[in-house]
């Protein structure tokens, strides 16, 4: 889901009968700014034959939306089979550009996640999903032109991904937790190395994703969950009192 331009709330999901399947594709509804409902749904993007795993959508605060997606080459899209496409659109989403490779080759870690951000220094900068439950940084210093894959990896897939106030990058993901918690990961050269120590928030498992940004006001925002899907679990919250 993305803030458009135009002050319209743009959001997209998969329709599919099965997630690997051929026919995944991608629908899409609009909150038109002051509407009380959204629009109905309607396709946003679909590869003939293709998996189209993985979406982001990203607004820059300026002019430009961003969508990124992963591509299969067939059904499926584990074991490093997915290609990785972006357009953009200057018109709040009414019309998008021609879709071009990010990384045309298949192996190279290409499953989006829906984290996307401009460092301090002018990077664009997406989260992307990779084997061993891992993440990895796209950063891409000339406003999408050109793109490049992080040095390191995250502990942890689907992760979160905030710059701090001091240029440092921290991310939060699920999978290969420290001491029983979510892992936490730092660093302070653009994903080139990461440091890792456990975070103070219980680990997620599947079906679950956390998130991590920065508001506009400020302030780091962080939602999560504090058990599986099956099991429900507790955390203490320390309160005014």
């Amino acid at each position: 889901i993305a803030k458009c331009k135009n002050g319209d709330l743009l959001a997209i999901w998969y329709t599919c009968f099965r997630g690997p399947g051929r026919e995944l594709a991608l629908a899409a509804s609009r909150l038109r700014y002051e509407a009380e409902e959204w629009d109905d749904a309607d396709l946003f993007w679909d590869a003939p034959d293709r998996n189209d795993h993985a979406p982001a959508l990203w607004f820059d605060g300026e002019e430009t939306l961003y969508h990124f997606n992963g591509l299969s080459a067939g059904p499926g899209y584990k074991g490093g089979g997915l290609a990785l496409i972006m357009r953009t659109s200057a018109d709040s989403g009414v019309t998008w550009s021609k879709a071009r490779f990010v990384n045309p080759e298949r192996g190279i870690p290409s499953q989006p996640v829906a984290c996307e951000f401009r460092t301090s220094q002018g990077y664009i900068v997406f989260v992307s999903d990779m084997p061993g439950s891992r993440s990895v940084l796209w950063i891409s210093p000339d406003n999408g032109k050109t793109w490049k894959v992080s040095g390191s990896t995250i502990a942890g897939i689907h992760a979160g991904v905030v710059q701090l106030k001091d240029d440092r990058l921290m991310a939060f993901g699920r999978g290969n937790n420290i001491d029983g918690k979510i892992p936490r990961s730092i660093s302070s050269d653009i994903g080139e190395t990461w440091t890792y120590s456990a975070s103070s928030f219980p680990p997620i498992g599947g079906g679950q994703r956390l998130v991590l940004m920065r508001l506009e006001e400020g302030p780091l925002f962080f939602a999560s969950f504090t058990g599986s899907r099956k099991t429900p679990e507790y955390m203490s919250i320390t309160d005014a009192s």
